[in-house]
């Protein structure tokens, strides 16, 4: 699970911030920059002169649980973050003069300090400034925190080791729908982790750049939509015997022509969709509509009228039939709107005028 990677990410900026790793602190943790990501042996690199402490972040168990019922698929997430918290020493190797290096056997000065790390753990993620990564991928304050002392060796020495483990719910995030692109890099995440991948690879850390964007390339994406200018639609019911035939025409636009009248002549082109913008910034001595469609096919124009002042349209499309006889004297006034419906069964020689609304403000 994505959100799971991320979490730990976020956990480890938290506990080693990025910012930090080029001054060489100061550090969140008495483990200092020695803080790794899912490392089966994180000490082989140390050299230390004296017990050194080190954490090492992993995600183990993990559960989803569908909650959305209908419409994208949302899963309340919960994950288990372990901490392995240990003091790491060289020791002289049983069978030869060589010094090794491994977790100490404990004592009451280690276990303090074992104790100080996890308080400092919880700091970091509950109320750090570094933590605030962390805090926007959980969802509230993790609910359940258990520490487990580690032992080795065949008599169960008792190591300066632990495991804390802290169970996370995680924000619901989905991924997005048909983009209008095809998206790259970061932007292939889901958009809710797009803004805490950006920040955890802006602080310069090549770990996180490298870790992130080999993650983002691999995610899969809904192939690219396309944008329709205009959808046409036509149904056909044969005529046999004593059926009718029937044909509709469906027109749509995804964005509204808008027609700006200066004082001129108007041309309205119903090819430009079945929604369409009259601006008025002067009276239109004739306005005429053009491309409606075949006899036979039902054409609907609905005419969002905006006036800009006193202005009128003087003359309708040739042909046009009102309600009573009379044209509609529109609302005057700037900023007032008008609906006008044209509607025609015959390519424009008949049209029928109706007058939705007025006075729109």
């Amino acid at each position: 699970m994505l959100a799971r990677a991320f979490l730990r990410w976020c956990a480890l900026e938290a506990l080693r911030p990025s910012q930090l790793l080029a001054a060489g602190g100061p550090w969140e943790t008495s483990a200092g920059d020695n803080v790794f990501d899912s490392r089966i042996d994180p000490i082989d690199d140390l050299d230390p002169t004296e017990p050194q402490p080190v954490i090492t972040v992993f995600t183990e168990d993990t559960k989803l649980t569908k909650i959305a019922q209908s419409g994208p698929l949302f899963y309340k997430g919960a994950v288990d973050l372990t901490f392995e918290i240990g003091c790491v020493a060289k020791f002289q190797a049983a069978d030869s003069d060589q010094l090794i290096l491994d977790y100490a056997d404990t004592d009451l000065a280690l276990e303090a300090k074992l104790d100080a790390i996890e308080e400092q753990i919880k700091f970091c993620l509950i109320s750090s400034p570094h933590g605030v990564l962390f805090r926007k991928m959980a969802k509230g304050v993790p609910e359940h925190w258990e520490s487990t002392a580690k032992r080795g060796g065949e008599e169960a020495y008792r190591l300066a080791r632990r495991h804390m483990t802290v169970t996370c719910n995680l924000k619901d995030y989905v991924f997005e729908g048909a983009p209008d692109a095809q998206r790259a890099n970061l932007l292939r995440l889901p958009p809710a982790l797009q803004d805490i991948a950006a920040a955890l690879t802006s602080n310069g850390s090549t770990y996180f750049a490298s870790a992130i964007l080999g993650v983002a390339k691999a995610m899969p994406q809904m192939p690219v939509r396309t944008n329709l200018a205009g959808v046409s639609i036509q149904t056909t019911i044969g005529e046999a015997g004593n059926m009718v035939e029937v044909t509709a025409e469906l027109k749509s636009a995804l964005a509204v022509t808008q027609v700006v009248a200066t004082g001129a002549a108007v041309e309205i082109d119903y090819a430009g969709g079945t929604m369409q913008q009259l601006i008025l910034a002067g009276d239109v001595p004739k306005l005429n509509v053009v491309n409606w469609p075949g006899p036979g096919k039902i054409g609907r124009l609905i005419l969002n009228i905006t006036n800009t002042g006193a202005f009128a349209v003087k003359g309708w499309p040739a042909g046009t039939l009102w309600i009573g006889g009379m044209a509609p004297l529109l609302t005057e006034g700037a900023g007032k709107r008008d609906v006008v419906v044209l509607t025609t069964q015959d390519g424009g020689a008949t049209v029928y005028g109706n007058i939705v609304g007025q006075d729109y403000s």
